[in-house]
């Protein structure tokens, strides 16, 4: 908003000092000793039981590098393993749909792959960044949309 509009807005100027009217309201007893005391125990806490953009960088590494063998384990060794012994239980036919299905989308990813590097060598870095902002722009309009219908949806009568 315009600061010069803000003065011959009326309906500012009577928020403003309808507000500025408006006691000051004190915190309660002992609100600042319990904001102190918190303060000071979260500075105690241990490394490893504090946010982990807190933690040092070789622990953070770390971690990191156990998350990806983690995730090479599971899909690189784990299912493979699991659907060369599956047995042919209901259970295990499903189990075995579903790494299917996995590794249909995953020779999927590894056939497009080279045709986006392509395309991507081709754009220059506006052109790219466009095209990576309109997705994430239709991305979140269609939660904003679908966010909508829910509400809509599920109104009372």
């Amino acid at each position: 908003m315009n600061p010069l509009d803000e003065t011959s807005d009326p309906l500012n100027r009577w928020t403003d000092s309808a507000l500025r009217q408006l006691p000051a309201r004190k915190a309660p007893d002992g609100f600042a000793l319990r904001v102190l005391s918190e303060i000071r125990r979260r500075a105690n806490l241990p490394w490893y039981e504090r946010p982990w953009t807190q933690w040092p960088s070789l622990q953070q590494w770390l971690s990191a590098l156990m998350v990806a063998a983690l995730v090479v384990g599971i899909f690189g060794i784990g299912l493979p393993l699991l659907q060369s012994t599956a047995a042919q239980s209901p259970a295990a036919v499903k189990a075995s749909a579903a790494i299917d299905s996995i590794g249909a989308i995953q020779s999927a990813a590894f056939k497009i792959t080279p045709y986006f590097r392509q395309l991507a060598g081709q754009l220059s870095p506006t052109h790219l960044l466009l095209a990576v902002g309109s997705l994430v722009a239709a991305w979140l309009s269609t939660l904003g949309l679908g966010a909508a219908c829910w509400r809509v949806a599920s109104q009372d009568r």
